[in-house]
């Protein structure tokens, strides 16, 4: 007991639905939660309540059900706090004697820092790469603001240019998903411009300072945002480039 408490690794029993029947200590952190019993009363569906996407468990199932034993399977998982965690599983499925899986058990590591390290460089060589094919910034710059949105998974990626001498913000390249559409998007911003302070990128031009909405969804004041929220996209976020 000693050993399953204090362990460094979260620890688990679960059911085939998604319902913990045991987690240790580390488990219950991982995930955002304050005990193990706060974990297993709070989660009735692992695959909706805490995984980033459905298919990522369905995924795991599937191997599982092919295959007793899952090793070193990433999955990205949302905390209650709005925390974006990458844990580590390996699994093991048990099954009664006419081979239905009666329980999964395993152990998870947060591989979070090896994740965005990973993602980092990625975006490092990618960008690297898109420089030294190219001989201005103004034919490299759409070319890695593709490769952001790529790499981190974005729908829609924009860079804003500063007009100092007028204060004021104009949209100067958009990137955006095939299955996004833009037309909204882009018919706001043709020959738009943002005074400072205004909107996300007038805010951030301001402040200096990176800005996360996480649920845009549910705001108002930022005239591209709520175009954004109504094709389907759930945040948003702006970094000032100095």
């Amino acid at each position: 007991r000693s050993i399953f408490d204090n362990a460094v690794e979260g620890i688990f029993q679960a059911t085939p639905d998604g319902r913990f029947i045991t987690a240790n200590k580390a488990l219950a952190r991982m995930y955002g939660y304050a005990s193990p019993k706060a974990l297993i009363e709070g989660i009735s569906d692992l695959g909706t309540q805490l995984s980033a996407g459905t298919s990522q468990r369905e995924a795991l199932l599937t191997e599982l059900q092919a295959r007793d034993t899952v090793s070193n399977f990433n999955i990205e998982v949302i905390r209650p706090d709005g925390r974006v965690a990458w844990l580590r599983e390996n699994v093991r499925a048990v099954r009664d004697g006419c081979g239905r899986i009666l329980y999964l058990e395993g152990t998870v590591e947060d591989v979070t820092d090896w994740w965005w390290s990973e993602q980092r460089r990625e975006l490092e060589d990618a960008t690297e790469e898109v420089l030294a094919q190219t001989a201005t910034m103004a034919e490299a710059r759409p070319k890695i603001l593709e490769c952001i949105c790529r790499i981190l998974e974005w729908q829609l990626g924009a860079v804003w240019d500063v007009d100092r001498e007028n204060r004021l913000l104009a949209c100067g390249e958009i990137w955006h998903h095939p299955d996004v559409d833009v037309d909204e998007f882009e018919s706001a911003n043709a020959g738009a411009v943002s005074p400072l302070g205004e909107g996300l990128a007038g805010e951030v031009w301001q402040s200096g300072q990176p800005k996360w909405l996480s649920d845009i969804g549910r705001l108002e004041g930022y005239p591209n945002v709520s175009i954004a929220a109504r094709v389907g996209m759930g945040s948003a976020f702006c970094v000032p480039i100095t």
